[in-house]
């Protein structure tokens, strides 16, 4: 609120437009300012999730273990979040045209601000990745993510040293795990130590790796060699790593969760049944339903990986910048399209 108290004393805009989660300074600029106010939101500063989880769920990497303990201290977190939420939506309110990044902040904007917010996924600037070849690849399994507690590598490296217990045979063909990501401080690089720790712990020093802070080009050289791409976030908005893993070639296997589950991996390949032709991927949310998940990749056909191949890559035009532009113009209308203008785009389509 300060901060763009500061904003509006150096500059009074006519259309002022939140694409960082500051919800808080649309009454700011929109009753003080008089300006006309929209928002993109990413991930909603609280959810409908967090309201909950504090009752059914022990700790977490945002909910502490003293406050997990303590059935008082959960209940007075729990009035705080409820008081914020109202704060929040009240918020919200002052918006007068909302977008979000997905069908999961979508559900959760919805019931906080009292609104159906228009869908516009982000631009994923996959081209580069678009032109990999879709064969040959190696028995390859990647990971793409910050190594942050919610990332979850901890389940990644747990389900693949259960994949390498009930089919040892994987050791011998060479299929290995390969972590990626960016470590942002001492924590970060604390917890790839710890990792590297979890490595030696389940016997599987030689078959998973861990590079941290790798350029561009190795990524995509990973990219370009690897099978399966791993992501275990549980509740993820959206999943841009799962979208790269598509483009590229690479057949993903992410959270049942959010935006893989509700917007990316549609449809997903079950397990059992039949092998669907429609599908884009599969997902899991336990550490046997993800080494169910690898072993099922790695035993298929190689027509059938292509299916999924070809899908998926297909499936990415939903999230192309083209796609983003038309759809965020057309949200913005509420607050970008006057009376006059109206008029003139109904002649100019009357005309056409």
């Amino acid at each position: 609120v300060i901060l763009g108290f500061e904003a509006l004393t150096k500059l009074n805009p006519e259309l002022y437009i939140d694409t960082m989660g500051y919800a808080f300074t649309a009454p700011l600029f929109r009753v003080l300012g008089g300006a006309r106010t929209a928002a993109y939101v990413h991930y909603p500063t609280i959810s409908t999730d967090m309201l909950t989880a504090l009752h059914t769920k022990g700790a977490a990497f945002n909910n502490r273990p003293l406050i997990a303990r303590w059935r008082l201290l959960t209940y007075g977190k729990s009035w705080y979040y409820a008081i914020f939420a109202r704060f929040y939506g009240w918020a919200g309110s002052h918006f007068e045209a909302v977008m979000v990044n997905s069908s999961w902040t979508q559900g959760h904007i919805a019931q906080l601000w009292h609104r159906r917010p228009a869908l516009v996924y982000p631009p994923c600037d996959v081209d580069q990745l678009l032109a990999l070849p879709l064969e040959p690849r190696g028995n390859v399994i990647i990971s793409i993510a910050q190594f942050r507690p919610e990332k979850n590598h901890v389940l990644q490296l747990r389900a693949f040293a259960r994949l390498l217990e009930l089919h040892p045979q994987y050791r011998d063909q060479g299929v290995r795990l390969v972590l990626i990501g960016g470590c942002r401080h001492e924590e970060d690089r604390a917890r790839c130590q710890q990792l590297e720790g979890l490595i030696d712990t389940l016997c599987l020093k030689g078959v998973a790796f861990i590079e941290k802070d790798v350029p561009y080009s190795r990524k995509v050289d990973l990219l370009r060699e690897a099978l399966i791409g791993l992501h275990t976030m549980s509740n993820e908005h959206f999943g841009i790593g799962v979208v790269e893993f598509m483009a590229a070639g690479v057949i993903p296997l992410a959270h049942r969760s959010a935006g893989p589950l509700q917007d990316i991996v549609r449809p997903a390949l079950e397990l059992a049944g039949e092998f669907d032709a429609r599908a884009v991927g599969l997902l899991a949310d336990s550490e046997e339903d993800y080494a169910a998940g690898m072993h099922h990749v790695l035993s298929m056909t190689p027509a059938h990986r292509r299916v999924l191949q070809v899908n998926a890559r297909l499936s990415c035009g939903r999230f192309s910048a083209t796609d983003f532009r038309l759809k965020f113009a057309q949200a913005l209308e509420p607050v970008t399209v006057t009376p006059t203008s109206q008029k003139t785009l109904d002649a100019t389509k009357k005309a056409a």
